[in-house]
């Protein structure tokens, strides 16, 4: 998607050992998303010495897993962030909170979209498995209701809410929306 609004892509992935090295990405990148299961190899994945290769302002943003990213050293680093996981949420480090240019609840799947792709692959993995004709999901819509885009963006607005009322992280999660990217 990235590539398709013109941006320069760099991949990195060290649990299939594809990509460009950790260091070339950290130079080289005004972005950086992690998107990594969390295991020994990717504990603080992001931790002092890859922030300090990174360019300076360079966007760090956590999709992964909490744990992936060394919350107390991404704090100090200076370096903007987003936060979707947290290192031990639901119990997050208000600080990290705080200082985050924008932060969610674990919520990024929550969309509409999101929704249908997780389950398409699920779905082609089946079919793939058994030898079944694949069904192509893109023709359904989800029949619940559906909160659409307003005036602030989603994340800005979650990020808001997030700040405001820290100790509701797990009820906050739990009641969310799905939601759809398509404009109101």
């Amino acid at each position: 998607m990235a590539e398709r609004k013109g941006y320069k892509v760099l991949l990195n992935d060290p649990p299939k050992g594809i990509g460009v090295s950790l260091d070339e990405t950290a130079q080289n990148s005004d972005i950086i998303t992690f998107h990594v299961p969390l295991d020994k190899s990717t504990y603080h994945l992001c931790d002092e010495v890859l922030l300090s290769k990174c360019k300076p302002g360079a966007m760090i943003i956590n999709a992964a897993r909490g744990g992936v990213v060394d919350e107390q050293v991404l704090l100090r680093s200076g370096h903007p962030y987003i936060l979707d996981t947290w290192q031990n949420e639901p119990a997050i480090n208000k600080e990290v909170l705080q200082k985050a240019f924008r932060a969610s609840m674990h919520i990024a799947g929550y969309s509409v979209e999101g929704k249908r792709n997780a389950s398409q692959m699920c779905l082609d993995a089946i079919a793939a498995q058994f030898g079944l004709p694949r069904i192509d999901l893109s023709a359904y819509s989800y029949p619940g209701p559906v909160s659409k885009h307003s005036g602030e963006p989603w994340l800005a607005a979650v990020t808001t809410q997030l700040k405001a009322h820290p100790e509701q992280f797990e009820n906050l999660r739990k009641h969310y929306p799905l939601r759809s990217s398509e404009p109101a």
